[in-house]
């Protein structure tokens, strides 16, 4: 068959189509494509997928092509050919599809607190997300969330519930809204203060407590053994706790949460529970002596001691004792007593303690006599306690006995309190005391003078001591010579040699004592001494011409002139000329003296002293004498030098400076000499000299003293040549101008000789130190130019002081700091001539940045935050970011979403504001997302669940959870009452989430088990008629049958409540009924027999 043949140009043209490329919904589209401007004839139409080859032939010959129902992007394009010439392409378009767009899910917390901002998630949606809405009107009215346009993740912070939606739109398909997420608001929880039972007594008690002041609707109340725990929750979801018996003291809190608030704890409540009162036993003495106290001691109780009792009646009567220690001593005691203690602990009832008896037993009537004695006398004590008794003796200095009447000799005078003790058979002591009397017997002694010479009068004197008590008679015998009764005589008939002398002195109390002492007499001296005259200032000999009588002498010389001596032959020296009587008193070992008085005379000596002035070496020395005291006498001078001179004021000549010793010698005529010397002194003359070297303008000019002088000291005086002149020693001058400068020096020494000495000095001109630089960044070598001058020579030698320790001699270095700062740099040039310059300036090495920065690994899909960590010292700086995908930023701390998931190193790059720079490089992981997979879809009867399983994650949650077990699980068994498609959502671990859906369809086929027995007997089982699962068939209708065929009940919408009763509420038989199930939905219908069995009897 032929078709029509169409004349055509001769090369082919494939032509351009009308429409430009289009985009469509895969769900249901349509459309037309058309080709123009083609020379030739169709071939065919051709697409491809991917838009490039291979493409697949289209049998189609129009110049129009319709479309309908793509699943995916496609391409089209027609082949033109003219006849016999080669076939021609046509323009492409492209038609985009787009998948159905899907609302998804938006996934957060529900519950939240207020002011507390919460995380929402768009989870398996499809498409760009237009905007995220608002209500807080329950839906009645939505707003745009501001900056909510195309974010998966949603951060808000809420004051009232608020619902949410989001409005996703996929290419050309429709918009279509996410769920609906209702966002519950409660306020923040405040956990009160609980209030109520403080403390209780152990046994049978009840703690009422109750928080107030909190804001929460779920309670928690916990209770701890310690302060600190641990806690045990007591289930109680109330404000107010009631509880009984609690047997420990106790700590108590409660967890008070509001909402999805965080939960408070209030502060802790402390009951305290007190042990039971126990009274305890009274222990200690049962049986005492009269008038001694008892010890008693509570043991064993618990609680707090009350009071203390007594009783002096066997326990009839009571009386309060004022003390609440554990051990009380009584007062003493003299009848029999009861004790008891009254203990409370804590809130408990207060109870006695044991009762305890004291038993009082009398003691002996203690007594006995004593008569007063002497010293070393025997005293008797006779004692007169009646009964029989055991006895202890204390005679009050130590010693004791045990006998009924005793005796004792004291080896003291004095008073001593005797004690007596007594012990009756009952084992209770008295005892009495007396004071004794021991009077002391005298000590008798006497004292004489211990020399005594011949016929001397002796007296002796009474030392006899008596400790108490008067002595009455004394009783003297000089050694049959004589007696005498005065307490003090004196005696002067003993003879040369020994005397023995008796003395007796008696008490008042008849006490007596006697001593025997020798007494020695001794022979006397006689006194003799010969004297001559003497000059005043020689020694006066006395010659000594005494007798010593037998015994070594000593003697005393008076002078006359108020001076003493002991000497045997003294030499005296006056004070003053004169005649004076001298004094000589001889003494022997047993001082027994005499005494000789004679003449003496002094005569006087001249005084002499002379005058002279000191002079300089090769001047003449005149002197001037004068002398006193005499009136005839002769000069004789000693120069000190080896000559002398007779004459009154001599002047002399000294050869060589220093200093002599010039004596004056004068002679009276009565032979009396004196003289007189001093130091004269020949001053020696200075040497002036000093040295000093050429030297460089304003540098300091140091000028040595070499000056010297053999005697004394100098002091200098110096002309500079330039107006200026010093008095130190060696000085240091400062020259202004260079040139040639006269030079002097003068000496002069400390007695005014002087010596003078003049030269010339030389002063040079310095150079002028300068240099450049530039500043630069830490790490960057510092070039210095030398820029110094001198105007006569050259700079030869430079020294660099870098400020930091470091330094160079180099004309022009090149210096790198360690350390970034501000550092002095000092440059110092010298020229030929010696002459030197500094200079100082400041240079600074900017600090350096280091650059940092921390990054989190994220999921694919999540903005990747970079923490700018970078550091510099001073200043500020700029940041550069290459994200190691092509792409860079230079934010501070950017924010950036990787394109793919991968490893990619991120570099930064810091530029400081002087120019400095650093570098870091770090590896940034993008998370791939997890790949999820929920299992195939499933289909189920109504009623009945199936199991749903995910795997690829680490957490998961199920959407929507209606009809499900469990929304957390990886496992859950589905029971929707219509099919539903749940999605999953997992989080790996990497905390990245993935979703899946699976469509649990429901079979809507009326799916039921009747049971075949009722058992009516309230027993908890078969009590009614079960139907399993008609719950899922509401609309259902049933009708039961008596084995006869007549209908005994009959009901719709059953809900397993049948009893075994008729349509009037009557009990029915027990036997096999017949039932029929029919529904309102369909004609399926359940026929069968039950048995209705009542067990009871």
């Amino acid at each position: 068959m032929f078709g029509t043949v169409t004349a055509f140009g001769q090369l082919s043209v494939g032509g351009t189509m009308v429409s430009a490329d289009t985009a469509k919904c895969v769900s249901g589209n349509s459309g037309s494509i058309q080709l123009t401007g083609s020379n030739g004839n169709i071939l065919r139409w051709e697409y491809s997928y991917s838009g490039n080859d291979p493409w697949t032939p289209i049998s189609h010959t129009s110049a129009t092509y319709n479309y309908t129902n793509l699943s995916q992007s496609i391409s089209f394009r027609a082949i033109v050919q003219v006849p016999s010439n080669l076939p021609a392409t046509s323009s492409v378009i492209r038609v985009n599809v787009y998948e159905t767009s899907l609302g998804g899910t938006i996934a957060g917390n529900t519950n939240v607190c207020s002011g507390i901002t919460e995380q929402y998630d768009l989870l398996n949606s499809r498409g760009s997300i237009l905007d995220w809405e608002e209500s807080t009107t329950s839906g009645a009215v939505w707003s745009s969330v501001s900056m909510s346009t195309d974010s998966l993740e949603l951060n808000r912070s809420f004051t009232q519930n608020t619902l949410y939606r989001v409005n996703v739109k996929n290419g050309a398909c429709p918009t279509v809204q996410s769920n609906i997420l209702s966002i519950n608001v409660s306020s923040p929880s405040v956990s009160g203060t609980i209030s109520g039972t403080d403390s209780v007594c152990q046994s049978g008690n009840t703690v009422n407590l109750n928080l107030g002041g909190s804001v929460a609707n779920q309670y928690t109340w916990q209770t701890a053994l310690q302060i600190n725990g641990p806690w045990t929750n007591l289930g109680t979801n109330s404000p107010a706790l009631t509880t009984n018996n609690i047997g420990n003291t106790s700590f108590y809190r409660v967890v008070a949460q509001n909402g999805g608030c965080a939960a408070a704890i209030s502060p802790t409540h402390t009951v305290t529970v007190s042990a039971l009162s126990n009274g305890g036993t009274l222990a200690g003495q049962a049986v005492i002596c009269e008038a001694d106290s008892a010890s008693l001691t509570l043991v064993n109780y618990n609680g707090d001691i009350l009071q203390w009792e007594e009783s002096t009646d066997n326990g009839t009567s009571w009386n309060p004792i004022s003390f609440t220690g554990d051990t009380y001593t009584s007062a003493a005691l003299t009848t029999n007593m009861l004790y008891r203690v009254l203990v409370e602990n804590g809130v408990c009832t207060s109870t006695f303690s044991s009762n305890k008896a004291i038993t009082v037993n009398a003691k002996p009537n203690t007594d006995f006599s004593v008569t007063n004695g002497c010293e070393d006398a025997t005293l008797v004590f006779s004692n007169l306690t009646p009964g029989t008794n055991t006895y202890s003796w204390n005679h009050g200095d130590g010693s004791g006995s045990t006998v009924t009447n005793s005796s004792h000799t004291y080896g003291a005078p004095g008073t001593f309190t005797v004690s007596l003790f007594a012990t009756n058979a009952a084992g209770c002591s008295d005892s009495i005391s007396h004071p004794v009397t021991v009077y002391p017997r005298p000590v008798a002694d006497f004292d004489f003078t211990d020399t005594i010479c011949l016929n001397d009068p002796v007296p002796f004197t009474d030392m006899s001591q008596l400790s108490s008590g008067t002595i009455v008679s004394y009783d003297w015998d000089f050694g049959g010579l004589g007696t005498s009764t005065n307490q003090n005589p004196t005696f002067s008939q003993l003879i040369t040699g020994t005397n023995l002398v008796s003395f007796k002195v008696a008490t008042s109390f008849g006490c007596a004592d006697s001593i025997t002492k020798p007494v020695v007499i001794h022979d006397k001296p006689i006194a003799g001494f010969n004297v001559q005259s003497a000059c005043f200032g020689d020694g006066v000999t006395f010659q000594n011409t005494s007798y010593t009588g037998g015994a070594n002498p000593t003697y005393f010389w008076d002078f006359g002139d108020a001076t003493t001596s002991a000497a045997v032959n003294p030499v005296h020296n006056y004070a003053t000329t004169g005649t004076f009587n001298a004094l000589m008193i001889i003494s022997n070992n047993y001082e027994c003296a005499d005494t000789l008085i004679q003449p003496v005379s002094v005569n006087p000596v001249p005084q002499v002293s002379f005058t002279n002035t000191d002079v300089c070496f090769s001047d003449s020395m005149t002197f001037n004498s004068t002398v006193s005291g005499v009136t005839n006498f002769t000069y004789l001078w000693n120069f000190g030098d080896g000559t002398d001179d007779t004459v009154a004021n001599p002047t002399h000549y000294y050869t060589n400076y220093g200093t002599y010793q010039v004596q004056l010698t004068i002679q009276s005529d009565s032979g009396c000499v004196n003289s007189v010397s001093q130091n004269v002194d020949v001053f020696s003359l200075p040497s002036a000299v000093f040295s000093v070297q050429n030297e460089c303008q304003l540098n300091d000019v140091q000028f040595l003293n070499f000056s010297s002088i053999p005697l004394g000291t100098i002091s200098t005086a110096w002309d500079f040549g330039n107006g200026n002149n010093s008095t130190a020693f060696s000085p240091v001058e400062v020259y202004t101008n260079p040139g040639v400068y006269p030079l002097e020096l003068v000496v002069t020494s400390d007695h005014g000789c002087t010596d003078t000495v003049t030269s010339t000095i030389t002063i040079f001109d310095r150079p002028i130190a300068a240099f450049g630089f530039n500043n630069v960044c830490y790490g960057v070598p510092i070039e210095f130019t030398n820029s110094s001058t001198v105007t006569f020579g050259s700079i030869s030698d430079v020294m660099w002081d870098f400020g930091d320790n470091t330094n160079s001699t180099l004309m022009e270095p090149v210096k790198e700091y360690l350390n970034s700062g501000t550092y002095g740099v000092e440059l110092i040039v010298q020229s030929t001539n010696g002459c030197s310059d500094t200079v100082q300036q400041s240079i600074t090495v900017y600090d350096a940045p280091i650059a940092d920065f921390d990054v989190l690994n994220v999921c694919f899909g999540t903005a990747t935050t970079f923490n700018n960590t970078t550091t510099l010292g001073a200043g500020a700086f700029t940041s550069e970011w290459n994200y190691g995908d092509g792409n860079t930023s230079t934010e501070f701390a950017p924010a950036y979403t990787y394109g793919s998931a991968g490893i990619f190193t991120a570099d930064l790059i810091i530029t400081s504001d002087f120019g400095c720079k650093d570098s870091i490089s770090k590896p940034v992981i993008i998370y791939q997302l997890p790949a999820v997979n929920a299992g195939e879809d499933t289909t189920t009867d109504k009623g009945y669940e199936v199991p749903l399983t995910a795997v690829g994650g680490v957490s998961y949650t199920w959407l929507p959870s209606t009809g499900l077990s469990t929304t957390t699980t990886a496992t859950t068994w589905a029971n929707p009452e219509e099919t539903t498609e749940y999605s999953v959502t997992i989080m790996d671990v990497h905390g990245c989430f993935g979703y899946d859906t699976v469509t649990v369809f429901v079979n809507n086929s009326f799916k039921i088990k009747p049971f075949n027995i009722l058992t009516p007997d309230e027993n908890g089982k078969n009590d009614t008629w079960i139907i399993e699962n008609i719950e899922s068939y509401p609309e259902n209708h049933i009708v039961i049958y008596n084995e006869l065929g007549h209908e005994v009940f009959t009901g719709t919408s059953y809900a397993n409540t049948w009893d075994g009763r008729n349509k009037t509420g009557e009990i029915l038989p027990d036997g096999t009924y017949y039932y029929i199930i029919s529904f309102a939905e369909t004609d399926e219908k359940y026929k069968g027999d039950l048995l209705l069995i009542r067990n009871k009897n």
